[in-house]
C-alpha cells in the first residue's frame, strides 16, 4: 500500500521539476534579451551622442563582467537569504532593466 500512496508524488514532483525548468528558462529569455539585443542599441547611441564604437561598448564590458564574476557573491546571498528572495530581487531588477531599455 505504500508503494502507491508514494507514486502520486513522485509524479507531482516530477511535474514540478519540468514546470520549474520551462519557468526558468522563460526567466532566462527575458534576462538574456537585453545582452543579445545590445548590438541593436549601439548603432542608435552612436548617432545620438557621436560617440566611437569603442567607447560604447565599454558599457557592454562592464554588463558582462558584473553577470559573470559577481556568481560567487550572488551565491553567498542565496546561502543567506534563500533562493527565492534572491530570484525575486533578480526579477525585479531585470525587470526595471527592461523599463530603463524602453527608454533608450
Amino acid at each position: 500500500m505504500a508503494m502507491s500512496a508514494a507514486a502520486p508524488a513522485a509524479v507531482k514532483s516530477s511535474t514540478n521539476r519540468w514546470l520549474q525548468i520551462v519557468l526558468g528558462v522563460a526567466c532566462m529569455v527575458a534576462a538574456a534579451n537585453i545582452q543579445y539585443a545590445w548590438t541593436l542599441f549601439v548603432p542608435e547611441i552612436q548617432k545620438t551622442f557621436g560617440w566611437d564604437r569603442a567607447a560604447i561598448q565599454v558599457a557592454f564590458t562592464i554588463f558582462v563582467v558584473v553577470q559573470t564574476w559577481l556568481t560567487p557573491i550572488e551565491g553567498y546571498f542565496i546561502d543567506k537569504y534563500g533562493p527565492s528572495r534572491v530570484v525575486l530581487f533578480g526579477g525585479l531588477m531585470t525587470g526595471l532593466a527592461w523599463i530603463i531599455n524602453s527608454y533608450a
